[in-house]
């Protein structure tokens, strides 16, 4: 009877947590979790009861380590530098497309893990150009196929012409957009006008707000304008949040990729002097904003 390796799970941020909980679901392994920040909540919903541990513990007693690539926190390089120390061998999952080596690197200082993991082919390519050394493999994504598996509708019943917004929090100090200098309720102030003119919509058009994992929806709970209904959804599941819109807009988020999957229409809005960093197959529309006026 063969013995099931113990794998040390590490995650922090939302996009990440999805994936590597999805794939531990799919998996067939002892598990160690070490779940920080937005991934916690998400975890918790989709393996409740799990323990979580200390990283060094869960590192000391694991065969290897699986960190995503976050780069809000300083976990994912720690559990890389401290896997690399105990000899342990360390995977990532790729979550994005854009920051590759950023990823990996703090204090101008690169510690990469022993293997990297993509999610689809556009991920593969950019990381074996980013990592030309690196063991690269394409996995799939465990987190579209559950999408596509459990919620997917081929014909939405949604017969409104609402938005959903999904913010990515820049306000947040370890935002990579440093040279941003308004506040997020702000950049979502512009962005309607620009969908209003965009869509060309009424009045009477309702745009649903759902906060990033890592902000506080009650940033937004003030916030009134003159071209839409503006409603705050905390709630909801993000499969849910999108299902009920037909419209998904936000900036470079991964939630925009999860709209498309579920067969929605999807809007980047792109700062001025910033650009896409999704695949152009996930985004119908693209619209730019401009922040400074």
């Amino acid at each position: 009877m063969s013995i099931k390796e113990t794998v040390a799970i590490v995650a922090h941020d939302s996009g990440g947590a999805e994936i590597l909980s999805s794939w531990v679901l799919r998996s067939n392994y002892n598990y160690i979790f070490v779940i920080q920040g937005p991934a916690k909540s998400i975890f918790l919903r989709k393996i409740p009861n799990i323990k979580i541990h200390d990283l060094y513990d869960a590192i000391k007693k694991c065969d290897w380590v699986l960190t995503e690539t976050g780069s809000a926190t300083d976990l994912n390089y720690k559990a890389i530098l401290t896997a690399k120390k105990k000899g342990k061998y360390v995977v990532s999952f790729l979550d994005h497309w854009s920051g590759y080596i950023g990823r990996f690197t703090r204090n101008n200082i690169s510690i990469l893990p022993d293997e990297i993991w993509a999610g689809d082919i556009d991920s593969y390519n950019l990381a074996r150009l980013n990592f030309p050394q690196k063991v690269i493999k394409l996995k799939g994504n465990p987190y579209w196929e559950d999408i596509l598996e459990n919620f997917y509708r081929e014909k939405s019943d949604i017969r409104s012409d609402d938005f959903l917004y999904v913010s990515s929090n820049f306000d947040n100090p370890h935002r990579e957009q440093d040279y941003l200098k308004v506040s997020d309720v702000a950049i979502f102030g512009k962005i309607i006008k620009q969908i209003v003119h965009y869509a060309h919509a009424s009045k009477n058009i309702v745009i649903t707000i759902r906060a990033h994992p890592s902000e506080d929806i009650d940033k937004y709970c003030d916030f009134t304008s003159p071209y839409m209904n503006v409603l705050c959804d905390s709630k909801s599941s993000l499969v849910d949040s999108i299902l009920r819109h037909k419209y998904i807009v936000g900036t470079n988020s991964m939630a925009l990729v999860v709209g498309k999957i579920l067969g929605k229409t999807t809007i980047n809005a792109i700062f001025e002097d910033g650009l896409s960093t999704l695949p152009d197959k996930y985004i119908d529309h693209t619209i730019i904003v401009n922040i400074n006026k």
